[in-house]
């Protein structure tokens, strides 16, 4: 028998192979880091939420509760929108929104024109002493 040198072919499928893998592994980042960002913002809508439910909560009380948990996920830029409502029963109720442009957080997608926007919302029942 006659050895054959494979030491072209290998180096070939190497070249071919490594940029899917990484492709997939990056990939794979991005949407983890998507799914904790979209999280924190539900989490942040939440906690702004229990902080405007308490009678004479201010806007920038609300937005502090809001950053400290985006703040733990790099997010530093978000928009937040405070209502009140009613319910059918009478009850004051508070909505809570925060919108975070994902580009700010994402490595990838900083290269692209569009910006996914993730959204967190919240609304509960105001307090009453």
């Amino acid at each position: 028998r006659m050895s054959v040198d494979r030491g072209g072919a290998t180096t070939v499928e190497f070249a071919l192979c490594v940029p899917i893998v990484f492709v997939m592994l990056f990939a794979g980042y991005e949407l983890a880091h998507a799914n904790l960002v979209q999280h924190a913002t539900e989490s942040a809508a939440y906690e702004a939420a229990r902080v405007g439910i308490i009678p004479g909560a201010s806007p920038s009380q609300l937005r502090d509760a809001a950053s400290g948990i985006l703040n733990s996920v790099g997010v530093s830029h978000f928009d937040l929108q405070a209502d009140t409502g009613r319910n059918p029963d009478g009850t004051e109720t508070i909505q809570i929104e925060i919108r975070v442009d994902f580009v700010q957080t994402s490595a990838a997608l900083r290269f692209f024109p569009w910006s996914p926007r993730m959204r967190g919302r919240c609304e509960l029942t105001r307090e009453f002493l």
